[in-house]
């Protein structure tokens, strides 16, 4: 279990770096189409990620690598852009606490509804991976 959560740390700091830069350092650039398209663009390409590195170091089936996919999702989502409005109110004293709240109960809603996705984009990763081996090997 820890190989595999070992495994998963680039695509949990990329998702920490797409939090950061795009919810906490420059805000701004989410208020834009391009910004949202970038910012889930990176989740997604973390996503495949995962799946692709718990295949290819773990030598973990592509179910495993699917599963990576909710993980990483969960950081990205629940964790840290949840998190988020949890806290927003204890910084922002004009906001009801209760809003930070059912704004969390939306991210988990939403967390829900994204898990087959994320499932499916990590067994693409893990599937490439097995892909590029299997060519590796033959040639």
């Amino acid at each position: 279990m820890f190989k595999y959560l070992q495994t998963l740390g680039i695509p949990i700091a990329i998702v920490i770096a797409n939090f950061v830069l795009f919810s906490l350092l420059f805000p701004q650039i989410l208020a834009g189409m391009t910004g949202e398209v970038i910012f889930n663009l990176i989740r997604v390409f973390a996503v495949l990620c995962a799946g692709w590195l718990i295949v290819e170091r773990c030598g973990a089936a592509i179910s495993a690598a699917a599963y990576s996919g909710i993980v990483i999702l969960f950081i990205a989502h629940v964790v840290l852009k949840g998190g988020l409005f949890l806290v927003q109110p204890l910084w922002d004293p004009g906001l009801p606490i209760h809003d930070g709240f059912k704004a969390f109960l939306g991210v988990l809603v939403s967390f829900l509804m994204f898990v087959p996705i994320a499932m499916v984009i990590a067994a693409l990763g893990g599937w490439a991976a097995k892909r590029f081996h299997a060519r590796l090997k033959s040639a």
